[in-house]
């Protein structure tokens, strides 16, 4: 069943982005990030819920864009505690998050700990059906 903030603003959702020249292969990716991040969500806290607008749009998209602050939205985590697992300064992370210019070494930090924790997530699963 669909959220019906999602069914409110579909169309203005579907406008902003090809406005985007979004590559719409990743449309159910990109509602599912602004359902967690809280703006078409019903069952987040309204008090939490950021309000449906074409400016918090953007930014949520541009946000969407930028893999650092992307994973680190998805993953709760803070620029320290990311860097802490990838083993970079707080201070890296940030910059690289801000300017968008992401070292290799970064990026493949980055892309082994978000497969870590996707192989992490199929072996709880395993181990589940297991028992």
């Amino acid at each position: 069943m669909q959220d019906p903030l999602l069914k409110k603003h579909k169309k203005d959702i579907d406008n902003f982005l090809e406005e985007q020249s979004f590559d719409f292969k990743n449309y159910d990716d990109f509602i599912e990030y602004i359902q967690l991040r809280g703006m078409i969500n019903s069952n987040i806290k309204a008090i939490n819920r950021i309000i449906f607008t074409k400016a918090n749009l953007r930014k949520i998209y541009q946000e969407y864009n930028n893999p650092i602050k992307k994973f680190c939205k998805e993953q709760n985590l803070t620029y320290r505690e990311l860097g802490n697992f990838l083993g970079f300064g707080e201070e890296a992370i940030s910059k690289s998050a801000r300017t968008q210019k992401i070292s290799l070494q970064l990026e493949t930090a980055l892309n082994l700990f978000k497969e870590n924790i996707e192989l992490k997530e199929q072996i709880k699963a395993l181990k589940i059906l297991i028992k």
